[in-house]
């Protein structure tokens, strides 16, 4: 297991603690710069948070999004318009039934 993915584990272990509902996705480079990001949803912070790891395995927050109202389900990336740039599709559970899916460019821009 490389440090990136230890650091992963590691803060999975301790944010669940204190997060019921809490997942997180990666380590990866969405953003194409090098460096390992880890998304987080139902975090502590916000309800989405895209978070960058720096070598000592600080956490750098890129972006976070909150739905107004409702929780967040579930994300993936997909490639939906074929430009070879994968985009953050998230699916949230809330009362407006056109409001159940968000879809996000790496720049934490919402597209939908």
């Amino acid at each position: 297991m490389g440090y990136k993915q230890f650091i992963a584990l590691c803060i999975g272990i301790g944010t669940s603690l204190f997060a019921d509902n809490l997942h997180i996705v990666g380590t990866f480079d969405f953003n194409n710069n090098g460096k390992s990001e880890i998304l987080k949803i139902n975090g502590l912070v916000a309800s989405l948070e895209f978070v960058e790891l720096d070598p000592s395995g600080n956490h750098l927050p890129l972006w976070t999004y909150s739905p107004e109202k409702g929780t967040i389900v579930d994300a993936k990336f997909a490639d939906l318009d074929n430009d070879k740039i994968l985009e953050l599709v998230v699916i949230q559970k809330n009362d407006d039934s056109s409001n159940w899916l968000k879809i996000f460019e790496r720049n934490g821009i919402d597209c939908t």
